[in-house]
């Protein structure tokens, strides 16, 4: 049986689909040799919060009961995610932590959203950056919200504010520098860290926000993809 990735896309909990990361999910499938899973999760306005993070639970537990019948081994999971699939997958790994399992062997963030409060200061340097804007955040985060019951700074949509981190499985947290998302992925691996959490947390420079869906367009983009095998290969073999 294989390990088991379980992949959510980013968007900004509107937009995506699964087939936007079929490359990635493709690279990660044949280089660690593992069976991966990306998840076609509900999206906003039409379905506000929580519903795609329902979604994305039900998944990995659905996979805890079924990987085998994929040819998967459910005893070596771990979800992976870029940008709003990074606070899914955060977002995942508490909620599997509290509700009973099944457990996952590891969690990889590419540059996540963890506080959709946009309360660190990369946001506002950064709010003109090409790919993802001050105004692109504003919108989904709108969207994302507008029907919900719940806000921007609950801990059940933003991890930052999650008051016990401790039990997560080991994360990788990938940024990059120019974007505004920045400071929330490096302040969450602090407080993964702090939890006594294992954490890898690399900040890629001169990368925009979603680098990793163009990683020949950049210097970094090579090294970026190589870390991420490498952790997650390291964890699940």
């Amino acid at each position: 049986p294989l390990p088991v990735i379980v992949y959510f896309h980013g968007g900004g909990f509107v937009l995506g689909s699964p087939s936007q990361c079929d490359p990635l999910c493709a690279h990660l499938a044949a280089e660690i040799g593992a069976l991966v899973v990306s998840v076609d999760y509900r999206l906003a306005p039409e379905h506000p919060a929580p519903a795609g993070i329902n979604d994305c639970i039900d998944a990995v537990r659905w996979l805890g009961q079924s990987a085998s019948e994929l040819g998967g081994d459910p005893g070596r999971m771990a979800v992976c995610g870029d940008s709003a699939g990074g606070n899914l997958s955060a977002l995942v790994a508490i909620e599997l932590r509290d509700g009973g399992g099944p457990a996952l062997r590891h969690q990889a963030l590419i540059y996540p959203a963890t506080d959709l409060t946009q309360s660190f200061p990369s946001i506002r340097e950064h709010a003109d950056a090409p790919i993802l804007d001050k105004p692109a955040l504003d919108a989904y985060l709108a969207h994302y919200l507008r029907g919900s019951e719940l806000t921007a700074g609950d801990p059940r949509i933003s991890p930052y504010f999650v008051d016990d981190l401790s039990g997560l499985p080991p994360a990788l947290i990938q940024t990059a520098d120019l974007d505004p998302l920045r400071d929330e992925g490096q302040a969450y691996a602090v407080r993964l860290a702090k939890a006594g959490v294992a954490v890898r947390a690399t900040n890629y420079l001169g990368a925009v926000h979603g680098f990793m869906s163009f990683p020949g367009a950049t210097v970094v983009g090579p090294q970026a993809r190589l870390e991420l095998v490498t952790e997650l290969r390291t964890h699940l073999m």
